[in-house]
Parts: structure tokens; C-alpha cells; sequence
């Protein structure tokens, strides 16, 4: 805890907090032209003008770093309307450069008055650790070697290997490289795509390698702690919605004690109950590393798990309180190392929201996406389905034969600029794998080694066949605005007086001649840092308008990129326009 000096000073007229970097020959007030950097010495001034303390019943002052995380907290000693508080400190070189934000917190944890400034890394180091934790460019190189050691051919070998998805706006494909050259590329209603490698005879002794290089621009995304959500409302069809609120294997939301636990949040605000499911989940837990994925009932028969039991356990919860929920699989940077890693999502107001479950603070709860993660798949991978880092299928002619299957990867930071290519020479550290156990299935004349999948009723694929001549990469499309049948008209200031938007009509419209449900986003881009201030579950029909008139708190001083979206049910971008703003 900070300690904070206190002397006396004249009465003036409202709570004010002011950001200085204190020097030898004076205070030098930090503002949009004036930064601090590492090393400097940080002054934060809290004054009043003729406002009774007793009142506001102010208690802390907090920082919070460009991702939303505290830094510092100072406790405010007892104050008179004739005081005047001051918090110095040495902004210390593990600090990132960006923007902060300083906050007067009351007893109700609500904040006062803030401010912000303007952090410059001093030096190469923390300017690179600012790329890394605020706008990385990751570059993953991924490939399945294939064996056949038997004395016999294999047949119909057929595998799928998950691809990055592209979820805008925190995780962007860039440029995606496949080998080998002939490919199918897979895709499910969830937006998951594969790589659909098949191969008819794979003689005595044969190797097969196959895999991808990926480009991806990873950004935060964060909520606007201002954010107000006072009920769940889901613009799409039940049949879509069901499958995200019923219990399934490994997410069983009807275990009794699940209910029971789900029973002790007491809330009816959903994003409230979210940020409360995490407290629980991470209170009922501990943390143990387990040989396979074993899920809710197991977390919460036997009080453990990893991070596959921490999502498993947060999606039961949601879903028991009929909040939309689903487990996502990826990797994750921990430790200056990446690992396989599980993570969730819920669905608010129509968007589906990322959040990270394992090891989150009982005190400090973060729902959003953190540049140190990489989404693969969405959906129940645990229950046997497609829904997968790898799955694979093949044909033997006696039950002696197996083929001998094993994937590497690595993950490494690149140039923004970079090129897949320029990276071709990189070599890929071998690493134990999960890949589905295959079991063996009896026919008339064969038998099968085949993964466990889903029944047919519930495979959905749009197969895109794309035979190649070279080995060139796929540049994803980066164009913003695809053509769109929904348009927005608004009138919002260049300049916002305290970054309020207030009574300022929004029109949403259809153009199309069909009905078009999703969800309007309302969010912010400060050098790539991505901020969710509204949403609104909106069923737009044919050549009809929504008028909204949202009530939006941007505070801070600052120019930003403030963001209009219009999201279907996969988060697909179908409209998005951009404007600069300024707020004093």
C-alpha cells in the first residue's frame, strides 16, 4: 500500500485529481503533449473547491495500467475540505508504456474524479515488452508427422487440423501458409476452421508431413468499466441459442452440486453474475494439473482441476442460470512460455464475450481477451467432437497396425510488417501432443482406427476444395467494410466535454430484404487497445431502422478511434465504421 502525503492548502469548488512529474525545479503537469517515462518520479494531486468530504466518503486512489490492471493503490488518509492529498512514486521500469489512468475510489468502490497520462517506454527493453503485451504480432508454426512403421499400407487416412480463428477485433489472421499445396479447408457453424488433410494409401514406411504457418495480430479487448448491463437479451433463434444452455458431457450444468453452487450467486445482473461465477470457481478450486480433461462434475466432486476443469466449471454455472456459455481451446504465453490452454466464453446482449477463468484474483475479476492468448476452436472439445486441436481417422488391414502420429509447434513474436516468409527457416521444437485416442471399430471386412466424432445431425461443413500450384500464402481479406446491407447514420462531436455521449440519436438500418439479428457494439481503439463502452441485441427487419440513443461514459483526456459494429451470431463483423474523437 502507498503511503500519500496530505498538507493543507485554500478551499476551491470540486474534486479534482491532476497528474504531475515532480522534478528538482517544480511540478510539470503531464498532459497530451507532455509524457512521463520509466524512472521519472509520478505526482498525483487530489484538490477540492467548497465540497463537503463527509460527503463523498473517498477512500483510495488507484492506477491502472493500459490493460485495465492495477498498478498502485493508495489509501487516502482522513480528509477536511481545507486538505490537499499528493501521491508520488517512481514510475519503476516494469511498467508499459500507454496510456493510465488514475482514479478516486469511494466507499461504494465507485470512482470520484480521474485522470490520465501518458507513459513513453525510456528504452528498447520496455518498449519491446509493451509490443508484446499490448500488440503482438504472433507467428505459429504448426505440423503433424505422419508414419507408417507396419510392414503393411494404412488406407483412407483422413485428419483435421485446427487453424487460428479470426475473431475481430482481438485476434486477426494476417497471412496463413498450408502445406501440402493440394488442401480442403474445413468450417462449422461456430466459426472454426480446419485443415482437411486426406490420403488414400500411405505405404510401408512412409512419412507425411503436413501442417500450416500462421500470422496472427493479437490486440486486448477489454470492458469499459462504466459498462451497464441490467439483463441478458439474445437476438437469435432458440435452435441457435439451446445447444449454449444445455448440460453435455464434461459441462454438466444438472449436477446437483453445480446447482447448488450456482444457487449461492446472488445476482440477476449477467454480467455481475459472470464476473461473481469467476470468483466462485477460482474459490472452489485448486489448481492441479490432470492426466486428461475430466470437466465440471469432477471439478466440483473433487474441489481440483487445470484449466480445462476452470472453464468447464464457469460454463456449467452460466448455463445453470440460462446464461448462453462455452469452452474454448488455444495456447497461452505464461512464464515466457506457451502452453495448451482452456479458456470460455458467455454470450451478452448477442456478443460472445472471452474470459479466461484459471488463476483470475478473488478481488480483481478481468472478462476480455489479454494478447498472451491464441483461440483455436470453440465448442465442447471434451464430449468427443470435432471441435479439436487434431483428430484423425484411418483404415488398417490387421490389428497389429498403428500408425505412428505426432505434432510440433512454436510460437514465436515477429515484426508487424514481417512477412511468413521471412520466417521460413525457423525449426520447430518437438513437443508432446494430445492427440483423441482412436478406437478400434469392427466391420465385415475392415478395421477402422477412428476418432470418437459427433453424430451427423450435428456436423455442419462448408468444404472450400482449393488445389494449389504453388506454396504461396493465403493473405486473409483486410478490407473493413465488406459489402453490407446494414448502413448507420449518427452525429456524434469531434470534440466530447468529459468523454460523455449523451442524448445523440444512432439509426441502425436494413437494407436487405431479409431479417438480419446480431448484436450493435459500441467500442473504442486507443493505440490498439479495444474497449467495449455498449452493447445492444438488436433483430433488424427487412427494410426497417432502429433509432438508439446510448448514454456513454469515455472517460479520460485523450484522442481516440471510437468504433460503430454491427456483429452476427458467430462475432463476424457485418458492418463497422470509425471516427476520431477528442475528449477534455
Amino acid at each position: 500500500m502507498m503511503k500519500i502525503k496530505k498538507k493543507i492548502t485554500l478551499k476551491v469548488q470540486f474534486m479534482k485529481i491532476k497528474a504531475f512529474q515532480s522534478t528538482a525545479n517544480g511540478e510539470i503537469p503531464l498532459t497530451k503533449m507532455y509524457s512521463i517515462t520509466n524512472g521519472q518520479k509520478l505526482k498525483l494531486v487530489l484538490f477540492t473547491e467548497e465540497t463537503d468530504f463527509s460527503h463523498q466518503n473517498i477512500t483510495h486512489i488507484e492506477i491502472l495500467n493500459p490493460l485495465d490492471q492495477r498498478v498502485i493503490l493508495g489509501k487516502i488518509p482522513k480528509l477536511t475540505d481545507a486538505t490537499i492529498a499528493s501521491l508520488e512514486v517512481i514510475i519503476p521500469d516494469s511498467w508499459i508504456g500507454g496510456r493510465y489512468i488514475a482514479t478516486v475510489i469511494n466507499l461504494e468502490k465507485k470512482s470520484v474524479c480521474s485522470c490520465s497520462f501518458i507513459l513513453k517506454p525510456k528504452n528498447s527493453l520496455i518498449n519491446y515488452l509493451t509490443e508484446k503485451s499490448i500488440r503482438p504480432n504472433w507467428l505459429l508454426h504448426y505440423k503433424l508427422y505422419i508414419h507408417n512403421r507396419t510392414s503393411k499400407p494404412i488406407g483412407n487416412f483422413s485428419s483435421y487440423i485446427a487453424l487460428p480463428m479470426n475473431i475481430q477485433p482481438f485476434q486477426i489472421v494476417k497471412e496463413l501458409t498450408i502445406n501440402p499445396r493440394t488442401l480442403k479447408l474445413s468450417s462449422d457453424l461456430e466459426g472454426n476452421q480446419w485443415v482437411h488433410y486426406e490420403n488414400k494409401r500411405i505405404d510401408p514406411g512412409e512419412k507425411i508431413e503436413i501442417g500450416y504457418t500462421s500470422k496472427i495480430q493479437s490486440n486486448p479487448l477489454l470492458i469499459s468499466r462504466l459498462l451497464h448491463v441490467k439483463e441478458n437479451s439474445n437476438p437469435y433463434s432458440a435452435e441457435f441459442i439451446e445447444p449454449y444452455l444445455k448440460p453435455e458431457p464434461h459441462i454438466e450444468s444438472n449436477h446437483i452440486e453445480i446447482i447448488k453452487l450456482a444457487s449461492t450467486i446472488k445476482t440477476s445482473n449477467p454480467l455481475d453474475y459472470a464476473k461473481r461465477a469467476i470468483r466462485v470457481v477460482n474459490r472452489t478450486l485448486k489448481y492441479k494439473i490432470q492426466p486428461k480433461e475430466l470437466g465440471a462434475a469432477f471439478a466440483i466432486e473433487n474441489k481440483e482441476g487445470d484449466c480445462t476443469e476452470y472453464a468447464a466449471l464457469f460454463v456449467a454455472l452460466c448455463r445453470t442460470k440460462g446464461i448462453p456459455a462455452r469452452t474454448n481451446a488455444g495456447f497461452i504465453l505464461a512464464d515466457n512460455n506457451w502452453e495448451r490452454h482452456a479458456t470460455a466464453e458467455f454470450m451478452l446482449n448477442g456478443k460472445w464475450m472471452p474470459v479466461d477463468v484459471t488463476g483470475q484474483s478473488i478481488n480483481e475479476v478481468f472478462i476480455g481477451h489479454l494478447p498472451n492468448n491464441i483461440i483455436l476452436t470453440r465448442g465442447n472439445w471434451m464430449g468427443g467432437t470435432l471441435a479439436q486441436e487434431i483428430s484423425y481417422r484411418y483404415q488398417i488391414i490387421d490389428q497389429s497396425q498403428k500408425l505412428d502420429v505426432n505434432a510440433d509447434w512454436k510460437i514465436i513474436m515477429v515484426k508487424k510488417d514481417s512477412k511468413i516468409s521471412d520466417h521460413s527457416s525457423e525449426k520447430i521444437s518437438k513437443k508432446k501432443v494430445k492427440i483423441i485416442s482412436p478406437k478400434i471399430t469392427t466391420t465385415n471386412k475392415i478395421r477402422i482406427l477412428s476418432e470418437k466424432v459427433a453424430s451427423k445431425g450435428s456436423m455442419h461443413f462448408s468444404q472450400k476444395h482449393n488445389y494449389r500450384l504453388d506454396n504461396d500464402p493465403i493473405v486473409m481479406d483486410k478490407s473493413k467494410n465488406k459489402k453490407t446491407t446494414i448502413s448507420f447514420s449518427y452525429s456524434i462531436p469531434d470534440v466530447l466535454k468529459k468523454g460523455i455521449i449523451k442524448n445523440k440519436r444512432i439509426t441502425i438500418s436494413n437494407n436487405s430484404s431479409e431479417l438480419i439479428n446480431g448484436a450493435f457494439i459500441i467500442q473504442s481503439n486507443n493505440d490498439g487497445i479495444y474497449r467495449i463502452h455498449y452493447i445492444k441485441p438488436l433483430k433488424l427487419e427487412p427494410a426497417l431502422e432502429k433509432i438508439i440513443a446510448p448514454h456513454i461514459d469515455l472517460s479520460g483526456n485523450s484522442i481516440i478511434q471510437l468504433q460503430f459494429v454491427f456483429i452476427n451470431r458467430i462475432g463476424r463483423e457485418l458492418k463497422r465504421e470509425t471516427i476520431k474523437t477528442s475528449i477534455y
